[in-house]
């Protein structure tokens, strides 16, 4: 069974290792981005590698491109994992916006172990769900 890959994009380096740890962990392969821009660089590399990623978790608030940007852009793909978005304590407002975008899965700082683990896999069942039924759709030929 293959490993699920995961994008962790955060501009705070010692939270990105830290969370970046955590996951692998429990054995994710994990990507590292401290900007939206750098995320959508590694999606392009792993698309030209025809590797998928499972799960995109971002912060919202990062230099060059920021995470509701970042999440604005991939939503308006085909190309979209799951996403995961970090808030800060009482972004309410913030949430509701990224919900009507797409995104359905949200953490808030600061951040437990036992929290980041539990979202990740309920994005990554959301995730094997849509997977299983758009591979199970006929094939035309």
């Amino acid at each position: 069974m293959k490993k699920p890959t995961i994008i962790l994009a955060d501009d705070e380096k010692p939270t990105r290792d830290t969370i970046a740890m955590i996951l692998k962990s429990k054995s994710y392969t994990v990507y590292t981005a401290a900007h939206g821009k750098e995320v959508l660089d590694l999606i392009q590399q792993m698309r030209n590698m025809q590797h998928a990623i499972d799960v995109l978790i971002t912060d919202i608030h990062m230099p060059v491109m920021n995470g509701t940007d970042l999440i604005d852009h991939l939503t308006m793909t085909s190309y979209a994992p799951e996403i995961i978005a970090i808030t800060g304590f009482g972004e309410k407002h913030l949430v509701d916006e990224l919900r009507v975008n797409g995104c359905m899965h949200f953490l808030s700082k600061p951040i437990t172990a036992t929290h980041l683990l539990s979202t990740v896999q309920k994005a990554l069942g959301l995730s094997s769900c849509l997977h299983k039924i758009t591979s199970s759709k006929p094939q035309s030929e």
